[in-house]
């Protein structure tokens, strides 16, 4: 069923919110894979005989970690970029080229 917005300025918004919130959930989904796969490292030093705990982060920050996409997220991205680009033509706003371009490289991402 087609959706009705009463300008294209909602529907831009919503193409927006959907576009952050699959970027974000896999990025969430992807770290916590990849961290439940690595064992915790705690390094004894001999010269001052203390233990060594990796640093620990705030609530809010994070560490790096190599980009990964996993095939059922490039699946996902493809049926998502399908809808992006419909919905870039119907709000026509060009702009929006750049976030379908990142979706595309995601896409053809190779590890």
């Amino acid at each position: 069923s087609t959706n009705y917005y009463s300008n294209t300025g909602i529907r831009k918004g919503i193409l927006l919110i959907n576009y952050v919130t699959l970027l974000k959930q896999w990025i969430v989904n992807e770290r916590q894979h990849n961290i439940n796969r690595k064992p915790i490292t705690i390094i004894f030093n001999d010269i001052d005989k203390k233990f060594l705990f990796p640093h620990t982060l705030s609530e809010w920050e994070r560490q790096s970690s190599p980009l990964v996409v996993s095939d059922i997220y490039q699946e996902l991205f493809k049926k998502f970029l399908d809808y992006f680009q419909t919905e870039m033509l119907e709000v026509n706003d060009p702009n929006l080229k750049q976030e379908a371009d990142l979706l595309k490289l995601l896409i053809e991402y190779k590890k």
